[in-house]
């Protein structure tokens, strides 16, 4: 059966997030204190990443983005307005949506869909790239290798963002991913060090 979040009336989605920080026991603590709320709000997650990016990084900085989730969006983000971290909830098909430019949840891979909320997260990790520079890689866990729209959604942002997709269920191989992830990071890091010490030479 479907889960227990009734997708008849709009929501605010409540995000939290945390300061760009090299300090591991305050980032664990945030992350230890999440907790689910029936909604997949990936856009948003995205447009708060790069508004972070924005305001605490610079342009002399190598950036990255990594959205791990199930890839069931069913949250929609503003069209009006791209620093929205907020979104809306349709109605499920067949009846009208009453988010700003339409969209509706359908029931798919055990939960509820938007077409529009995939599509609105894949446009912001493109817009994330292309304001910030920043590479965006996905990470999907749960039923992402049975579900198309989530594939989809995923491959569709690390795409975007010129990052890579990973997808795994078991905890050890999203251990590994994460690893695999930081290592590329750690290499491109030091090659764009690199190159830039070598053009300083010159």
């Amino acid at each position: 059966g479907l889960p227990n979040f009734i997708p008849t009336a709009s929501s605010v989605i409540i995000r939290t997030n945390h300061s760009l920080s090299n300090n591991n026991v305050s980032l664990k603590n945030q992350i230890n204190g999440y907790t689910p709320n029936g909604a997949t709000g990936v856009c948003g997650s995205i447009r708060d990443a790069r508004a972070i990016l924005e305001k605490q990084s610079n342009s002399s900085r190598k950036k990255f983005i990594i959205v791990m989730t199930d890839g069931i969006a069913n949250v929609q983000c503003s069209l009006a307005d791209e620093y929205l971290t907020t979104g809306c909830i349709p109605r499920t098909c067949p009846d009208n949506s009453f988010c700003a430019g339409g969209g509706c949840l359908q029931s798919q891979c055990g939960d509820w869909v938007s077409y529009r909320a995939s599509n609105d997260s894949i446009q912001d990790a493109c817009r994330a790239y292309n304001t910030t520079n920043a590479t965006v890689y996905s990470i999907g866990f749960g039923p992402v290798s049975t579900c198309d729209i989530s594939n989809q959604t995923l491959k569709g942002v690390a795409n975007c963002g010129k990052g890579a997709f990973y997808s795994s269920g078991n905890a050890t191989e999203l251990a590994n991913i994460y690893n695999t992830i930081a290592q590329q990071i750690l290499s491109a890091s030091f090659t764009e060090q690199t190159i830039s010490a070598t053009f300083a030479l010159n």
